[in-house]
């Protein structure tokens, strides 16, 4: 027994039986809500047993629920009689021109029961119409009477409906065997209000989907069978699983209108309430392939659909911001560009629209599915549709540039002999986190896979392998972790006849700074060595550097880890700044950087006294070369000048014995010092490189000595 019945028989102690999940239908009057049920026993016999139908508050009571046979008769689930009707002249007193069910015991009952005259189908009004003896039914107050005056009195309108616990499956729900369901309502919700029926406690949310659901797959068609869990109404619409589906339809025995029926589905545990109503005629023009659907520039715009021969507007009589998120998740782009629905469009009279629903929810299987119930018409009058704004990912690339033929809001680029892959210079390195694809916008040619090769120059030494599409109107989405890419290869790993569409997301890459600067310093020069970050994900692929001195450039040189710097001022503070630039020209944001000063030095002019060169009283001179040239160029040293080495090798010896080991040196920079013979020329300066030490060593005193009584030796001969 389902938990439905059960709760009824606890709550009013019934002896009725209810089956599970009244999977049957019932006959609702539209004006007062009452149901056809079999009533008060009129008669038991040897031939048969018949009782009134009489209309009752309970429509989900046993006694209220019938059956089509496999004619067109309506059987009653409890007595397992026939809705029925007596032309005989002779018994009409006995059933009073009313409407009553007959179970046929014995072969002559049987024959009664079977006969054609109980035919019955719905008219287009809405009348139940015992078609073989011309009579309608109409309720009284209790009873349902016959009547023949043309069946059209709104008083005599009749809706089929069935209650569907969640989790069970739709029985019985359908029309005579001439006619066809046209679904009216189909609602989720909890329709057992204190023992009785009641169509007005529904869920919205999980109604909208239940509804296009059950249009979608009964509508048309003479019987409906659905059984109701989570694949075809899932979680995130119908999160609560113990509710039931009303559905509520008319038979009919034509279909007016050609509709266009989808389903790409899922699973839950309520009940489903469907009205419906039955028609008799030929089966109604209904597409139940999955429809090509579009947004009218990819990723945003107006929704399109495929008719089969051209392309219709679709107007959803209830779109909101979680339909569109939806769509939007369903064509490939996980988010909408907006809170809110970005706005409507009017469209002229004259206009080729679909008009109905459209709703797109997540699958079990991590994928997503659509109901669509859409209404082909052509507009008579101006109507507003609403647009659609999809996101590709927070952070296009590529972004619609328009002279990039495979931009999304373009017809797509197609491969041809000539150019079967698609080339891509992004003009500066990129991480690329996702890549989506599609097929050309008419939707005709795409490719299930792809390869791109990528690097930051034109080697193309770096794959990976994207899924393609499956279908012309989904985007494709491939999550990538790639570093320092700028030029791109695309081509089809199955066919070189495909078409393309794409975008890439993710951020550009910066060179990242160098890092670690050493310097080792002399006195007129300095050797700088560094790191470079290697890491492709920390940097772009770094190809210059330019290198600062003092804020001032002093070389732009190619991808290196050292450099010497030459020309410096002995004992003076310099800024060292590194900028890194890649193969597109961006430097780093940050520059890195370093300060120094070169070692103490000294400079004098031939024919000047040595001043200022001194150590501190605890410390002694240890000189460290001396030599004879021309260091001033255009008023500033210059570290690298060319020596007078002959000179050169006299004025070292000198320096270093006058100057070696003392506290300070001053002396006269002349003839006596360096005498013509050595020195002839009197246009340049003597340069002096020391250092201040703490313990002086006496054999570099002795060297100079030694080296002292040499020249003085030559000078003799």
């Amino acid at each position: 027994m389902s938990w439905l019945v059960y709760r009824w028989l606890l709550l009013y102690g019934l002896t009725l039986f209810v089956f599970k999940g009244c999977q049957s239908l019932f006959l609702r009057h539209t004006q007062s809500g009452k149901c056809i049920a079999a009533g008060s026993q009129i008669s038991d016999g040897n031939k048969s047993r018949s009782y009134w139908a009489e209309m009752v508050n309970n429509c989900l009571n046993v006694s209220a629920q019938f059956r089509y046979l496999d004619t067109e008769r309506l059987q009653n689930i409890k007595t397992g009689g026939t809705l029925a009707s007596n032309t005989n002249t002779k018994k009409k007193m006995k059933f009073l021109n009313r409407l009553f069910i007959h179970y046929g015991k014995n072969k002559q009952g049987k024959k009664f029961q079977s006969s054609s005259a109980h035919h019955l189908k719905q008219t287009d009004a809405g009348s139940l119409f015992l078609y073989e003896v011309k009579f309608c039914v109409q309720p009284n107050r209790s009873y349902v009477d016959l009547k023949k005056d043309g069946c059209s009195n709104v008083k005599q309108n009749f809706t089929f409906g069935s209650v569907t616990q969640y989790g069970t499956k739709m029985k019985d729900v359908h029309c005579s065997p001439k006619q066809y369901m046209m679904v009216k309502r189909a609602d989720y919700g909890d329709f057992n209000k204190t023992g009785f029926f009641n169509d007005e406690n529904i869920g919205t949310t999980c109604s909208n989907l239940t509804n296009c659901q059950v249009k979608s797959h009964c509508d048309g068609k003479r019987s409906c069978e659905l059984t109701m869990d989570n694949n075809l109404l899932p979680s995130d619409f119908c999160p609560d699983t113990s509710k039931e589906i009303y559905t509520e339809y008319t038979c009919v025995d034509n279909s007016s209108s050609t509709i266009i029926t989808a389903e790409y589905c899922l699973e839950t545990s309520k009940q489903i309430y469907t009205e419906y109503t039955c028609v008799d005629s030929d089966k109604p023009t209904i597409i139940t392939a999955a429809p090509k659907i579009r947004l009218w520039r990819s990723y945003e715009g107006y929704i399109q659909i495929y008719d089969g021969s051209r392309w219709r507007f679709v107007k959803d009589k209830n779109w909101d911001k979680n339909r569109q998120k939806m769509l939007c998740q369903h064509l490939g782009f996980n988010k909408t560009d907006a809170k809110d629905i970005p706005g409507i469009g009017q469209f002229p009279s004259g206009s080729e629209i679909a008009t109905g629903d459209l709703i797109c929810y997540n699958t079990q299987v991590s994928g997503t599915s659509c109901c669509t119930h859409l209404v082909l018409s052509t507009t008579t009058s101006s109507v507003n549709i609403s647009r659609v704004t999809c996101k590709v990912c927070d952070r296009p690339i590529l972004k619609n540039v328009p002279t990039f033929p495979a931009r999304f809001s373009a017809d797509g680029w197609c491969a041809s002999g000539s150019t079967p892959h698609l080339l891509i210079d992004l003009q500066k390195e990129y991480h690329i986190t996702r890549v989506v694809v599609m097929g050309n916008r008419d939707q005709t040619k795409w490719s299930g896979s792809y390869l791109m090769t990528y690097s930051h120059n034109e080697t193309y030494e770096n794959s990976q392998k994207i899924t393609g599409n499956k279908n012309g109107y989904q985007a494709s989405t491939t999550h990538v972790d790639i570093f320092n890419v700028r030029f791109i290869k695309i081509q089809s790993s199955e066919s070189q006849n495909f078409c393309l569409r794409i975008e890439l997301c993710g951020e550009a890459q910066m060179p990242a700074p160098v890092q670690d600067i050493k310097i080792q310093p002399s006195f007129t020069s300095a050797s700088v060595t560094w790191k470079l970050q290697t890491s492709a994900s920390a940097s772009s692929y770094i190809t210059h550097l330019v290198i600062y001195l003092n804020g001032t450039e002093k070389k732009r040189i190619y991808r290196s880890t050292e450099i010497d710097i030459k020309g410096l001022t002995p004992y003076t503070w310099y800024k060292v700044e590194i900028v890194t630039q890649d193969g597109s020209s961006q430097s780093s944001n940050k520059t890195a950087s370093e300060m120094f000063r070169t070692k103490k030095g000294s400079v004098t002019n031939y024919g000047t006294k040595m001043e200022n060169f001194h150590c501190s009283p605890q410390q002694r001179i240890d000189i460290k070369k001396a030599v004879y040239g021309d260091f001033y160029k255009n008023g500033k040293f210059d570290g690298s000048a060319r020596i007078d080495t002959k000179c050169s090798a006299l004025t070292n010896c000198q320096v270093k014995s006058r100057c070696g080991g003392m506290k300070s040196c001053e002396f006269t920079v002349n003839e006596n010092l360096l005498p013509s013979q050595y020195c002839p020329d009197t246009g340049k300066e003597i340069y002096t490189e020391y250092e201040c030490v703490d313990t002086y060593s006496s054999t570099t005193i002795t060297e100079n000595l030694a080296l002292l009584i040499t020249i003085v030796q030559i000078s003799l001969y």
